[in-house]
């Protein structure tokens, strides 16, 4: 009720009290004055229960009142009173102030509860409800999963750039390099996701998931974490990574951003949008562009990205709504450092290098990605327990690596440098069909799912182009510049691998009552990949069929009060098994699908101000890798036990935080062969501890101006299988502010952030061979040093 009346006053009181101060004659002073009644009833009214009774002062709920709050409206309060005409007027309106409700006032509150959180920095970038693909929007307290949410807000107040900057502020959360830092899969709880197209969704609908994403696109990112195959069939236990693009809004909206990164790379961007004039409402528009350009860290490097997309909706009824999308990114990189390779058991990892000395890149090596996505969807509510949802999505994702450098570590302070030059074409086009509802039988509810989803990848690849060589013996820390080079390309492209898949989806939330539920879920998938020749006439070499592979989840659900839940569930996910397409004996055999498992214990609350999660949890992998003979086969597992905490939300009126931890212990098991040296090893890549820290704090002395700091931990990680290498844990600092003015009707934002501020060195990504295999090579890539981002948005 106190909050209530606050929110009440206070606007009236801060518009004001500065005039009754100066003529307390004037007539507006009356509304100020009553406003000042108001409020000082609330703050010295005795609290009451639920039920109406007055509660002691002692009382935690009678203490809340936030005392900042108190000494504001007590300064008010005096101020008034120190007008010579104040205290009999005051006297005179305390009488014509009608009493307070109690009952609307609470009734006001829950209203406010009952609404959801979407993410907003005011609600602490919580958000409470997601579209759990086939599950549809369901709240994430009562999912049985562990789901993390990176909402706009954050996105746009620490100017997230990349995939790869994003990560960070998921704990469990990291991007394994392919052959860059922007270009690899996710690995979420150590385990690395499908770098086709399982694991990767944009509103639910499968994408390429080595490729980029155009953040400034998206209003969010989901991840649900461990095997998803129970809600979308074949895919990795890794879970599933969904970006939701943005949506025209209600009201007309436009908003422009320049901005600025350090060593001069400039960036503009304009995102606008809102109803169709003279379309009564039925149609909608988001209008996204964006362009930065400029240097990058070292010098004669550069970085280019490019963004355009269009969101429309089309309100046939109340109840029916067409959503219509298309956008293109691209990406160019180049100068920047090339990965360095070792061979795992024999060469050691050495600490990390300096990323802005020249000669790890090459000017004339760049890395270029462009995608291209176009999606339809249709949803239909039936009434308020049924609806459906119907979607087509068409990627075509484009990379080409021209001159692509490799640094080879010889193992005695001096490394090789090479390159070549190959590229690669995906189609992907992906479906999905979703009906959900909601029976009764007797006295259980039942929340039901019934549906489809799928796609086909077509991957072309380029014929294998020359390699050469610049140097063989480079000094380490002494790298070599190289203004010439031989220009190499092979070829066009050709089919390479297809890969079919389609799943049927069932789903059953049994509600026992407000407390018990229980889920069960299964798919059933259909798949059928086949590879082909690099040589001409490029014919088929292998085909690999499975027919109604089985994929599911249980899951228990416990909530003992409204705003907390627990979980227990099992789940099991079925992968695609191809052979690489070099190296090997049987190059892009198509093998046995792998199935994973998982079992988890999770608790979630989602409290007045602040959300937390906990989840315990044991995953067991198999993999396939090359044996001793030549042949890509199954040689053994990967288990990960781990845990993870997040908390997220206002932890004062000033103070918001998003953090959270994760510890993972993951091993090696059951290897086979020659690899069987590697039982129980560390699984490269992986740290035992990563954890990341985001604070906010609104000064309230400098109204507008808030403070900003991020702290990340990343732990030690095996550089090989052999854990014969490391590569040394690291931390770092972010530090930054956002100032928020008003000029007239326009909201204008200042930000300013310095990113890893004591310039830490360090391995950002180790992609190695997960599998296990003895001698394999590896990659590191090296992280962004000490960078400057500064940047102003004008919201009209």
């Amino acid at each position: 009720m106190r909050g209530v009346a606050e929110d009440a006053a206070r606007p009236v009181l801060e518009a004001r009290w500065s005039e009754c101060l100066l003529a307390p004659e004037n007539p507006s002073c009356t509304a100020a004055r009553a406003a000042g009644v108001t409020l000082l009833a609330a703050l010295f009214a005795p609290a009451r229960s639920p039920d109406g009774m007055p509660m002691p002062l002692s009382s935690p709920r009678a203490a809340s009142f936030p005392a900042r709050s108190r000494r504001g409206a007590l300064l008010i309060a005096t101020a008034l009173l120190a007008c010579p005409h104040a205290a009999p007027a005051l006297a005179e309106d305390a009488q014509e102030v009608p009493p307070l409700d109690v009952n609307a006032a609470r009734a006001a509150e829950s209203a406010a509860a009952a609404r959801p959180l979407t993410g907003k920095a005011e609600e602490g970038y919580r958000q409470t409800r997601v579209n759990m693909g086939p599950l549809g929007d369901r709240k994430v307290l009562d999912l049985p999963f562990t789901v993390h949410t990176i909402p706009e807000a954050l996105i746009v107040n620490q100017d997230v750039q990349t995939f790869s900057e994003l990560t960070k502020y998921i704990p469990s959360l990291q991007q394994q390099g392919h052959p860059g830092l922007e270009f690899g899969p996710p690995v979420i709880r150590g385990l690395v996701a499908d770098d086709t197209s399982a694991n990767t969704r944009v509103d639910g609908m499968n994408v390429r998931g080595d490729t980029q994403l155009p953040i400034s696109l998206y209003q969010s990112f989901e991840v649900l974490t461990g095997p998803s195959g129970a809600l979308y069939g074949f895919s990795y236990p890794a879970g599933t990574l969904n970006g939701v693009l943005k949506r025209p809004t209600a009201a007309p909206q436009l908003n422009a951003t320049l901005g600025y990164v350090s060593a001069g790379q400039a960036e503009f961007g304009i995102d606008f949008g809102g109803p169709v004039p003279e379309t009564n409402g039925v149609l909608g528009y988001r209008l996204n562009l964006l362009h930065s350009a400029g240097p990058a860290y070292v010098d004669g490097s550069a970085l280019k990205r490019d963004a355009l997309g269009l969101g429309v909706d089309v309100n046939l009824t109340p109840d029916t709504k067409i959503e219509l999308n298309a956008n293109r990114y691209r990406y160019e990189q180049d100068g920047l450092p090339a990965g360095f390779a070792y061979k795992g058991g024999a060469v050691a990892l050495p600490a990390a290098l300096d990323p802005t000395k020249q000669g790890y890149g090459q000017r004339w090596s760049a890395l270029i990605a462009q995608t291209d996505i176009t999606d339809a969807k249709i949803i239909h509510h039936f009434n308020q327990d049924w609806s459906v949802e119907a979607g087509v999505l068409r990627q075509q994702a484009d990379r080409w690596f021209n001159n692509r450098l490799t640094n080879t570590l010889n193992g005695d302070g001096t490394y090789k440098a090479t390159y070549s030059s190959s590229a690669s074409l995906s189609t992907v086009v992906s479906n999905l069909l979703n009906v959900n509802g909601v029976v009764y039988t007797g006295p259980l509810k039942h929340e039901l799912v019934f549906g489809t989803n799928g796609f086909r990848l077509d991957a072309y690849s380029l014929a294998s182009s020359a390699t050469n060589t610049l140097g063989a013996k480079i000094p380490l820390y002494d790298p070599q510049v190289y203004s010439t080079f031989t220009p190499n390309w092979a070829g066009a492209k050709y089919l390479a691998s297809t890969i079919t898949q389609q799943s049927l989806v069932q789903n059953d939330t049994v509600h026992f009552n407000d407390q018990w539920s229980l889920m069960l879920g299964l798919s059933e998938s259909w798949l059928d990949t086949a590879s082909y020749g690099a040589a001409a006439p490029h014919t088929r070499q292998s085909e690999y069929v499975e027919n109604a592979a089985l994929s599911p989840v249980t899951a228990l659900m416990f909530k003992p009060r409204e705003d907390v839940s627990t979980y227990v569930s099992y789940s099991s996910s079925v992968q695609s098994n191809t052979a690489p397409s070099t190296g090997v004996a049987n190059p892009n055999a198509a093998l046995e699908p792998l199935r994973s498992w998982q079992v988890e214990g999770g608790a979630k609350a989602e409290l007045r101000n602040v959300d937390l999660t906990s989840a315990i949890f044991y995953v067991e992998r198999p993999y396939s890798a090359t044996d001793a003979d030549g042949y890509y086969k199954n040689l053994g597992n990967q288990d990960d036990l781990g845990a993870e905490f997040t908390a997220r939300g206002k932890v004062t009126d000033d103070l918001t935080l998003v953090g959270g931890v994760t510890w993972l212990d993951t091993k090696l098991t059951d290897m086979k062969g020659g690899n069987a040296l590697n039982n129980g090893h560390q699984v490269v890549g992986i740290p035992r501890w990563q954890g990341n820290v985001l604070a906010e704090y609104a000064i309230p002395e400098l109204r507008g101006l808030t403070g900003v700091l991020n702290l990340h931990y990343t732990g030690k990680r095996a550089a090989d299988a052999e854990n014969y290498s490391w590569a040394a844990g690291y931390f770092t600092t972010d530090l930054g502010a956002r100032y928020e003015t008003h000029v007239g009707a326009q909201t204008l934002t200042f930000r300013f952030m310095v990113e890893n501020l004591f310039d830490e060195k360090y391995w950002a990504s180790i992609n190695g061979d997960m599998s296990g295999v003895n001698g394999a090579t590896n990659t590191a890539y090296l992280g962004a040093p000490r960078t400057y981002k500064a940047s102003m948005s004008v919201n009209f």
